[in-house]
């Protein structure tokens, strides 16, 4: 707590200096209170913070949301709203910037240090969760098969560039959208629908038949060999399905 930094912007500066007084006691280090918009975002070129405490209702040119919407595009700090009292309307705003917590005024001290701590964590956990995804997306995108991800109803939630190559769908085109309209397979010999869907529920890794036809967008049919492997939620419940595929020779 005693290296947490954080901002304070605050049109009133009774309420600034009240709310620093409360937060040095609870041993947070207050590194700038801001009474605008305007002024906060250009002292963020020079000095940071942990998380920001932004009045909802600025005065000023840019009002307290649309510096918080502002902050979270350039810097990507975590901001918390104070507020006495605001409409629905104002509300409703606030909730699309995807606020971190609220804050109400008069400030009880253990409502703060709460609001604080909690904003904190979920921002940590939240990050490390991009990275981990970021990290996880690199390593398929670039390694040399075709990967389909595909949750329980059968829609695509991602695939690289290997597979966008052989099917001839950018991953842009087709996510959030059904596999069978765009992933079509048929048997060499028979030339019957290959159904991946009938695999989701299995247990383990399943090398499906391997005189599979791959049918581009525009029509090619290139030999395959492909996986299936489901995955598993902490709870072991099967959330989806990855198809790792390749050209045979």
């Amino acid at each position: 707590m005693e290296n947490t930094r954080l901002i304070i912007v605050e049109d009133e500066i009774i309420v600034a200096e009240d709310l620093k007084s409360i937060l040095t006691e609870e041993g947070y280090l207050v590194t700038g209170i801001f009474s605008s918009g305007e002024v906060v975002l250009e002292n963020l070129k020079s000095i940071t913070a942990d998380i920001i405490l932004m009045d909802i209702m600025l005065k000023g040119n840019i009002d307290g949301i649309k510096t918080a919407e502002l902050i979270k595009f350039y810097y990507d700090i975590p901001v918390i709203y104070i507020t006495a009292c605001a409409d629905e309307a104002t509300l409703k705003r606030a909730k699309v910037t995807e606020p971190y917590g609220y804050i109400l005024k008069p400030f009880d001290k253990r409502q703060l240090h709460t609001n604080i701590q909690i904003a904190i964590y979920r921002y940590k956990m939240e990050k490390k969760l991009k990275e981990s995804e970021q990290w996880l997306s690199t390593v398929i995108k670039s390694i040399g098969d075709a990967v389909i991800v595909s949750d329980t109803k059968g829609c695509i939630k991602f695939i690289n560039q290997k597979a966008e190559n052989l099917m001839k769908w950018k991953n842009e085109e087709i996510t959030g959208k059904k596999i069978s309209q765009f992933f079509s397979v048929i048997e060499e010999q028979k030339h019957i629908i290959f159904n991946n869907n009938e695999y989701i529920t299995e247990d383990i890794s399943i090398s499906l038949a391997n005189n599979l036809l791959l049918i581009s967008k525009d029509g090619k049919k290139t030999p395959i060999y492909e996986n299936a492997t489901p995955i598993r939620d902490k709870n072991g419940k099967i959330d989806g399905i990855v198809m790792v595929f390749h050209e045979r020779d």
